[in-house]
């Protein structure tokens, strides 16, 4: 089953190519990145786009994810979705599903919801 970063790839380097963008953890990397006479602003977890475009960076960005969502939902459904998320976050063998909770609010899919999916498949282990 595809995830969400599957959805968004394609998408996503497209959008750091409009915006000059790329990854970076160290200088290097970065001097090798980065284009002469373009100033970049760092934007966290080693994230660098041109300066000055934030807004309409975020802009599409969010649009991006928003359609993946929306595609992952359609093609995979929320049952799936979250048993996909749980197996991800090892809530199996934790018996915390906090990261899944965090990693699907963007869904619409609630705490209860994923909660009942959880009791399901985690009676399917006691057996």
């Amino acid at each position: 089953m595809k995830n969400l970063s599957t959805y968004i790839e394609e998408k996503i380097n497209v959008l750091f190519v409009k915006y000059n963008g790329f990854f970076a953890f160290s200088e290097s990397q970065i001097e090798e990145a980065k284009k002469q006479d373009i100033k970049y602003i760092y934007r966290g977890g080693g994230l660098y786009h041109e300066a000055g475009r934030h807004k309409e960076f975020d802009e599409e960005y969010k649009f991006i994810i928003k359609q993946a969502i929306e595609q992952d939902l359609r093609e995979n459904g929320k049952e799936a979705i979250i048993k996909r998320e749980l197996k991800n976050y090892e809530s199996f063998y934790t018996c915390d599903i906090s990261d899944t909770i965090e990693a699907l609010k963007d869904y619409g899919i609630s705490k209860e919801e994923i909660q009942a999916v959880f009791r399901v498949e985690l009676s399917k282990y006691d057996d």
